[in-house]
């Protein structure tokens, strides 16, 4: 039984270490954090309990089945406070504002780590006799009574969270497995009595199964989120793509054929590298050169000055060119300038777009001098479009988009791109 024992513990060690690997390997955050630290003290325990079964019996080895037993006992312990900061985690709970309550989960378990190093003189909760046998007293289920309530308080916080919808259902659920599964365990193991290896080894298969169902979730939402991404992305080019845009410029085009079939020519040219720049956005997903970017948006600006003439004067400074930004990221800040701000007022205006790089980043103004908007209205700054661009921006790395305006003086939407390896 002893070998038996010892066989599942190594196997349930390994099982261990490998799903370590695959949470060292992962995102690294505190939910991972405390992940990781639960499955280390799990292979601790595991070994812990090798060792007790392995000098079980040995007299030569009293000493070192006490220390084992001990570290066993200990290491589950702690194995369950530490499953209590994971959930405070879970539940976005801050540690700093821990109300008092919840430390009596933390009491509990060095009490009972100091009942288990008490016990080798007292034997209130176990007794090794003189053959190295270990034999749990009658008092060890309470023990296991206090462990238990601790699971059960922090599963009991996960319930209120779910009702009151600050988790999601799914959440909980695994939560609800990964508690469910070793306790049954446990269960059977007080009715068939003997060592505690069968408990480590359900706790492992929970780890095992909660770590699979977590990262199935993750990644169903990780696929939900990019075809969501693109889904916007593809809904962005094509609301760049407007139809008045797109029958002035061919409008203007077919008038050049006849009076000036060389800037017709240029004009095609500009036009179809437009086209062509924003179709290729709807299939990449990757960052793209500001160089290529402020390329991208010299040809529009090219095409609406065909059409305003001297109505629409653009002026550049440009100092670096040498960065990354999301793609569709200053032409439709650029466009919104035009559309709302130089060409309602009389006599048109001026667009001037600046680059300046930054210690920690690079700083983009596009500035204009037409009809600006007031700031308060902010069904006006959602008309203009710049959420999509604002959103995309601090999802780059954090970088950000601030927006000034007054009306009759012009508006000014600068970004700043936070340099990043």
């Amino acid at each position: 039984m002893r070998m038996f024992g010892i066989g599942v513990d190594l196997m349930a060690v390994m099982i261990t270490f490998v799903i370590s690997i695959g949470v060292i390997l992962g995102k690294k955050n505190s939910l991972n954090k405390y992940f990781l630290l639960m499955l280390l003290l799990n292979a601790l325990t595991l070994l812990a309990d090798i060792g007790t079964l392995t000098f079980m019996g040995d007299t030569a080895a009293l000493v070192l089945l006490q220390v084992s037993l001990i570290m066993q006992l200990s290491f589950t312990f702690l194995g369950v406070a530490v499953f209590s900061f994971y959930i405070d985690v879970v539940l976005s709970e801050k540690k700093g504002a821990r109300p008092m309550y919840r430390i009596v989960p933390f009491v509990i378990v060095f009490i009972l780590i100091v009942l288990c190093v008490t016990s080798l003189e007292t034997g209130l909760l176990f007794q090794i006799d003189a053959n190295a046998n270990v034999k749990y007293d009658n008092y060890f289920w309470i023990v296991e009574l206090l462990g238990c309530f601790i699971v059960i308080f922090d599963v009991a916080r996960v319930v209120k969270s779910q009702i009151m919808k600050k988790i999601s259902a799914i959440t909980a659920v695994d939560i609800y497995i990964f508690v469910a599964i070793p306790m049954i365990m446990l269960v059977i193991q007080e009715l068939l009595g003997g060592s505690l290896s069968l408990f480590y080894a359900a706790t492992t298969v929970a780890f095992l199964v909660y770590y699979i169902s977590i990262n199935t979730h993750q990644n169903y939402n990780m696929m939900n989120e990019s075809v969501e991404a693109v889904k916007a992305q593809t809904e962005l080019v094509l609301s760049q793509i407007q139809p008045h845009f797109v029958f002035n410029t061919l409008t203007t085009i077919k008038y050049l054929c006849s009076t000036n079939p060389h800037l017709a020519i240029e004009a095609v040219t500009r036009f179809a590298k437009y086209l062509r720049r924003n179709l290729d956005t709807i299939s990449n997903e990757n960052l793209v050169r500001f160089k290529d970017e402020l390329e991208h948006t010299k040809n529009y600006l090219w095409l609406e000055q065909l059409r305003f003439g001297k109505n629409l004067k653009v002026e550049y400074s440009i100092d670096c060119d040498n960065f990354y930004v999301p793609a569709l990221s200053l032409q439709p800040i650029v466009e919104n300038a035009v559309k709302h701000g130089i060409t309602k007022k009389t006599g048109g205006g001026l667009i001037t777009i600046n680059v300046r790089e930054l210690d920690e980043c690079y700083r983009i103004t596009v500035s204009d001098d037409g009809v600006g908007f007031d700031k308060q209205e902010r069904s006006k700054e959602h008309h203009i479009g710049i959420p999509d661009v604002r959103m995309r921006m601090s999802q780059l790395n954090g970088s950000t988009l601030h927006v000034q305006s007054a009306i009759g003086v012009g508006t000014s939407v600068v970004y700043e791109i936070i340099k990043d390896e």
